[in-house]
């Protein structure tokens, strides 16, 4: 049987709950504090979007490369920009701000089509699309929509849009070729966001990071949502280390992968890092904490052609920076060889109150969680679903202090090395097919692989602009009420204090990252 259950989103509240079910639908159903998250993208509509109207003064359209000196005239908001190519003008800088309640527009407008509903410049032709170089936003609050960025495939390394201003908005653009250590869409200012975008096929320049996005050192409080980035030659989200933190950073909703055959050119191999290489973090109140959600990572070092010192999916790269107060949560990792890594040796430093929580882990081949180094402290993993490591991987390879490992659902998760440290506490997990550690609590179980049975298929969208396609994942949702472990009569599960990014009581009475169905 194969459903699209969702990835349950619970309140973290103090509650006392006695058993944990692995099953048993009305679990969700009867408790009012749980809810489903719709996990679909953001959608643009024409109402979104401002009508251009020849009468209107403020109001500008662009068709050929002198039209854009008029892009910072004080008088003038609103700039409709034809099909076109206009990479000769190579560096477009927007100097002028608009304000929160009017923002200044650069916006695709055909207007063969006239206001029809704006398509994703990744389903245009060539000769459909407005095409720019670089576009540098130095000024505030700007619209940027439906543009083309077509970098350089010379190996002349530079942004494609850069936001050096403050809460600026990138929206359905499509961006590709070119970049540098700075990305292709490079954020600097606070308070920009980018979403609803396709940022992908950087050059592959030997020796150098070409990377997808960039969180520079500067920059707080930017979002990155409901976007396809693919094949970045070096990170596909980098959060570049700063001087004090990246405070209320957000990550959701996106699809990141590798793909070679998706490349503009034919080649054997990609040759790539991470999904999100992390050399910062957020700090302790819950509006800086830096937040990855209900992403989609695929293929992420399982490409031949992986590079750089650890090929996480989730990475910790630097040994400087200050990696904290992160929450991974409802992320799915799909066929990535080491899904969640603080990277190995001095390379990834110290990383301190991370909570990891209800995610799904699927086909890792090193580890599906790898914490090491002795310098990691105060983690949670709760309630995360990893399933079918291959050998000889590990379903956990931990060196951490002062954490929780408590919920989780292993499915033929082969063996786990967790170091027995400090204020370490393993308990209240499942496991199927999977080595039971002597380090386990008394209230874990262990149950045999034809259980399995009764357990129907994970299924997500994927590649949701360019190619979308379903993908699944074999009995990993519970279907049956089935008692697997019990808790006592006082809160359990995130009761430890001084771990992730709170305080609070997880309150979810199943085990698993996914909620259990009819």
């Amino acid at each position: 049987m194969k459903v699209k259950s969702k990835i349950y989103q619970s309140t973290r509240m103090v509650l006392a709950v006695s058993i944990i079910w692995l099953g048993v639908n009305s679990c969700a159903s009867n408790n009012s504090d749980v809810h489903t998250e719709d996990l679909g993208k953001e959608v643009l509509y024409a109402d979104d979007l401002p009508i251009y109207d020849t009468s209107n003064s403020a109001m500008a359209l662009i068709k050929n490369l002198e039209d854009w000196e008029q892009v910072n005239d004080e008088d003038k908001s609103y700039f409709f920009v034809s099909p076109g190519d206009y990479t000769a003008l190579g560096e477009i800088v927007l100097t002028q701000s608009g304000s929160t309640s009017a923002p200044r527009w650069v916006i695709y407008y055909n207007p063969a089509l006239g206001q029809n509903p704006m398509t994703h410049p990744v389903s245009l032709a060539n000769t459909d699309r407005a095409a720019i170089r670089q576009l540098t936003v130095a000024g505030n609050n700007w619209q940027i929509v439906g543009l083309y960025g077509e970098g350089y495939k010379d190996q002349t390394r530079t942004h494609i849009i850069k936001l050096q201003g403050d809460s600026n908005v990138v929206n359905s653009v499509l961006t590709e070729f070119g970049s540098s250590g700075g990305g292709q869409i490079q954020i600097v200012g606070d308070y920009n966001v980018v979403k609803n975008s396709v940022v992908r096929n950087t050059m592959i320049t030997p020796g150098r990071d070409n990377h997808g996005i960039v969180f520079t050192s500067e920059t707080d409080y930017s979002q990155v949502i409901g976007c396809e980035i693919y094949n970045c030659a070096g990170d596909a989200i980098q959060i570049h280390p700063s001087d004090d933190v990246h405070k209320g950073c957000i990550i959701r909703d996106n699809d990141i992968y590798i793909d070679p055959t998706k490349y503009f050119e034919v080649i054997d191999r990609f040759p790539h890092e991470n999904g999100i290489d992390f050399k910062d973090g957020g700090s302790s109140d819950p509006k800086d904490w830096v937040r990855v959600e209900r992403n989609h990572f695929a293929w992420i070092g399982s490409t031949e052609g992986g590079s750089g010192g650890s090929p996480g999916a989730i990475d910790f790269s630097n040994a400087s920076g200050h990696k904290a107060y992160i929450k991974f949560s409802e992320n799915v990792f799909y066929e990535c060889v080491l899904p969640f890594t603080t990277a190995t040796g001095s390379g990834g430093g110290s990383s301190n109150h991370l909570s990891i929580v209800r995610n799904i882990f699927y086909k890792a081949s090193i580890a599906a969680i790898r914490p090491v180094t002795q310098k990691q402290f105060s983690h949670e993993y709760y309630f995360n679903t990893i399933v079918d490591v291959e050998e000889p991987g590990l379903w956990m390879e931990s060196e951490i202090w002062n954490s929780d490992i408590m919920g989780n659902l292993i499915i033929n998760g082969q063996n786990a090395v967790i170091a027995a440290n400090k204020g370490v506490n393993t308990d209240y997990n499942v496991f199927y097919n999977t080595e039971f550690l002597p380090l386990e609590g008394g209230n874990s179980c262990m149950f045999d692989i034809s259980k399995l049975d009764e357990f129907g298929d994970y299924c997500f969208e994927f590649q949701r602009f360019t190619t979308p396609k379903t993908l699944c994942i074999n009995k990993i949702v519970p279907n049956e009420k089935i008692l697997v472990a019990s808790l006592s009569d006082t809160p359990v599960v995130g009761a430890n204090k001084d771990r992730g990014v709170d305080d609070l009581i997880l309150n979810q009475n199943w085990v698993g990252a996914l909620s259990p169905i009819n």
